[in-house]
């Protein structure tokens, strides 16, 4: 794909685009190239274009800085003295982690510390975190949700430790980049230790019933049960939900679906893996 420069500073104009992939790339590129004209860390490669009215290729660079954790959620016991986790770059360059803990509803922050906070891990290398409780109060018959969120930065021009590493953030001439940080958040789960079996073993028990056009699913145990899957007379819910302890969730019918007779569904266990099928009449 080839654009003509007609000078540098030009005003690019976007036109509106349908939600297609191509539109989607469209889109990009053009964010891409507003970035390129605007930020001065571009500076020496629009010197490098050539005169007015002559055509260049450019290349879109799309990078996504992320980690890799490794478990899908914590089981952590309010009473011990924190849990560890392991993250890794597979990436060949550095990047800084930032990470954080949050409440249900991912608008407070929860009463956890994780350190390091803020650290810098290398290419190709893996790294610990550790969660520590620093009080807050949580019940002892049922679990509590929190979240950790894991935050991989991207470097930028001024950062001395990208010059060691000019894979990270350097663009290749004439290529126009966007950096996207990506921002992972698993399940912080507090399972106090009277709590003896594991949600597997109680996920059988879900009560369905019809409420309106809407199934809804009760929840009798003190887990949270985490649905990976739900089907409606096999017809598949898109958005599975969780289902607090002690607590109910609404499901929409998939459309086609006149009567719900019967539902299945798949939970995740704690290790992230994939549970048995169960099923299910509806009266």
């Amino acid at each position: 794909m080839s654009i003509r420069v007609f000078s540098r500073c030009s005003l690019l104009s976007l036109r509106p685009v349908a939600l297609t992939n191509r539109g989607i790339f469209t889109a990009y590129l053009g964010l891409a190239v507003m970035v390129f004209w605007s930020n001065p860390f571009f500076g020496d490669a629009r010197a490098a274009l050539p005169i007015e009215g002559q055509a260049v290729r450019i290349k879109p660079q799309i990078r996504d800085y992320k980690v890799t954790l490794g478990a899908t959620r914590v089981i952590y016991d309010p009473d011990s003295r924190g849990a560890e986790l392991w993250i890794e770059n597979s990436q060949d360059y550095p990047m800084l982690v930032q990470s954080r803990t949050l409440d249900e509803n991912q608008k407070e922050s929860a009463p956890f510390v994780v350190t390091p906070p803020l650290f810098r891990l290398d290419g190709n290398q893996r790294g610990r975190l550790r969660i520590v409780r620093t009080g807050g109060e949580f019940p002892s018959d049922r679990e509590s949700l929190q979240w950790l969120c894991v935050k991989a930065i991207p470097p930028s021009g001024g950062d001395a430790w990208l010059k060691e590493n000019k894979k990270a953030g350097e663009p290749t001439m004439p290529a126009v980049g966007i950096q996207v940080s990506l921002n992972n958040c698993i399940k912080l789960l507090t399972r106090p230790a009277s709590l003896h079996a594991t949600p597997l073993d109680v996920a059988g028990g879900l009560k369905w019933q019809r409420v309106g056009n809407q199934i809804r699913a009760r929840n009798d145990s003190p887990f949270y049960i985490n649905l990976i899957s739900l089907k409606l007379n096999g017809a598949e819910v898109l958005q599975p939900h969780y289902i607090s302890p002690y607590g109910a969730q609404t499901f929409s019918v998939p459309a086609g679906v006149a009567r719900v007779k019967r539902v299945q569904w798949q939970i995740i266990t704690d290790n992230g893996g994939q549970g048995p099928t169960y099923d299910a009449a509806i009266n």
